[in-house]
């Protein structure tokens, strides 16, 4: 199984010298902060060294449950970020970089934590050096790897990007602060290229030299993605991969460990594609895609087909959700459920997808206790002894009883998703941005032998219209009757975990997992980039 511990590799085994030693998190506090006087109380016993970048922090911020009080989350405030001058035995000098709130005594600090940082390279092996660093340093906001033709004013065309540069060239691997000062040079480590990846490069195989669990890349986009299904959609016998982002239906297969793409489909800007699911509802071998899509707060939801080499839309404008949730080990069924209006986003009840004169719509009743919503959705157990598992709206895992009594709620979060459809909110007044996002909950899915995989994605959860997340995993869980409990769980992913799936991606003959992972988020200069990552068992 995919336990931490069982993923852990020698991740600074292929980075130059001392370099992870020297970029690891330090943590301590500010003892004196009289002007721009400040000292901290870590120096050169605990390995600080001139020049090295501490983040201040404020209070924390505590998120608590409305109706109960209760604190359900605390949040750290990044103050600012210090850069020390002079380095004693047992404390450092610094100055102050930046700040949005005066630095003071007894303020926390950690040196090279929470600082956004880049791998720039103008010469080989920056790939799979970029991988290694996101691999041995999580705790650095690592921002899209960059490749520059030549080191030929590498400062001009990187100052003042990132808050910490690693520059390497043909010669030396450099790290380098946000106006581009030398912090610290090695020589470069060799080869690079076949160093285990964790940030979003093309792997052509599984990572040679792994042991019992294999972990590879298939491929590197750029873009916002939302979704990922593996499915047979032309009727072969083998499977297709199926990507979705907010604009764009790709369709490939992977083979010999890449990626390839066999064709794609656009929306146009007045659709935005949210979510993706595949089933053969006809029964001819052949997968159809369906995808739940929004034209402004209305669903206009899609059906695509593989035929005659080329994606085709054979129905359009379906005002339900799609979700395909499991009831039983290995058995999905496709779900619809409509959305409503002052407010109410999904509407009771969920229906089972039928086929009607070739055309999807909502059949019998897929009965739950109680209310749900169709995403975040699935059943554990069997006969009496069934019962719902949801993802709740504050990211909790919760089990509902037949008789719609709740079971169980966890305390830590799961789930949690970035993409959105945008609704009024009618308890807002219009003239003050009466708005608010509705976050679709990611899908559960279980096993054969009955677990439960669970994705969750760690980040602000504070301000609903603006949640990231930078961190993500996969966990396992089994149902006892009283409890859910932990069986395992992926080694974290420094990257939003946008959708997944359990099937023979590569057509191999092994079932892996295939997850949808976000390492950089798309911005005005920037279009983001992700990845498809594929964990062997």
């Amino acid at each position: 199984m995919f336990l931490v511990g069982l993923f852990s590799t020698s991740a600074a085994a292929a980075l130059p010298g001392t370099l992870a030693q020297d970029l690891k998190p330090l943590s301590g506090k500010v003892v004196l902060a009289r002007g721009e006087e400040i000292l901290v109380d870590a120096g050169a016993t605990a390995g600080v060294a001139p020049l090295d970048l501490f983040v201040v922090y404020g209070p924390a911020t505590e998120l608590t449950d409305p109706t109960s009080g209760k604190v359900i989350a605390s949040l750290p405030t990044v103050k600012g970020v210090l850069q020390a001058t002079q380095v004693k035995e047992g404390y450092a000098s610094a100055r102050v970089l930046r700040t949005a709130a005066p630095v003071a005594a007894g303020d926390a600090v950690r040196r090279f934590a929470d600082l956004n940082a880049r791998l720039v390279a103008c010469a080989p092996g920056g790939e799979a050096l970029a991988a290694e660093l996101r691999r041995a340093l999580p705790e650095l906001n690592w921002q899209s790897y960059k490749s520059l033709d030549s080191c030929n004013d590498v400062s001009a065309k990187t100052a003042g990007e990132v808050e910490l540069v690693v520059l390497l060239t043909a010669t030396t691997v450099e790290v380098r602060d946000g106006r581009f000062e030398l912090l610290r040079s090695y020589a470069p480590p060799a080869p690079l290229a076949s160093v285990p990846a964790v940030a979003p490069v093309i792997a052509a195989t599984p990572v040679p030299g792994a042991t019992k669990d294999k972990r590879w890349y298939a491929a590197e986009r750029k873009g916002t993605p939302v979704g990922v299904q593996v499915a047979d959609v032309d009727g072969d016998g083998t499977q297709e991969v199926a990507l979705l982002s907010a604009r764009q239906l790709e369709l490939g297969r992977v083979v010999a460990g890449k990626f390839q793409p066999l064709g794609s489909w656009e929306s146009g800007f007045d659709l935005k594609l949210v979510a993706l699911d595949a089933a053969d509802l006809d029964g001819d071998g052949r997968a159809e895609l369906y995808v739940t899509a929004a034209r402004g707060e209305s669903l206009h939801s899609l059906v695509l087909i593989w035929s005659e080499h080329q994606l085709i839309v054979t129905q359009k404008g379906i005002p339900h959700y799609f979700r395909s949730v499991m009831s039983a080990p290995g058995k999905r069924q496709l779900l619809m459920q409509q959305m409503g209006g002052d407010g109410i986003d999904f509407v009771a009840p969920i229906r089972l997808a039928r086929l009607d004169r070739g055309q999807v719509a909502p059949g019998e009743v897929w009965a739950v206790p109680g209310e749900a919503a169709i995403f975040g959705l699935a059943r554990l157990g069997e006969g009496e002894g069934q019962v719902l598992v949801q993802l709740t709206a504050l990211d909790r895992l919760r089990i509902i009883g037949a008789t719609g009594e709740k079971l169980w709620e966890g305390n830590d979060d799961a789930g949690g998703n970035e993409t959105y459809i945008e609704r009024t909110d009618p308890r807002v007044d219009p003239r003050d941005h009466n708005s608010r996002n509705l976050y679709l909950q990611p899908r559960l899915l279980l096993l054969d032998d009955g677990a439960l995989v669970v994705p969750t994605n760690e980040g602000s959860r504070a301000f609903r219209r603006q949640i990231e997340f930078k961190k993500s995993h996969l966990t396992a869980y089994r149902w006892d009757g009283q409890s859910l409990i932990q069986e395992w769980q992926t080694q974290p992913e420094n990257g939003f975990l946008a959708d997944f799936d359990h099937a023979d991606i590569d057509n191999d003959g092994t079932v892996e997992y295939l997850q949808l992972v976000v390492y950089s988020h798309e911005g005005l200069m920037d279009k983001g980039r992700y990845a498809l990552l594929v964990l062997e068992p």
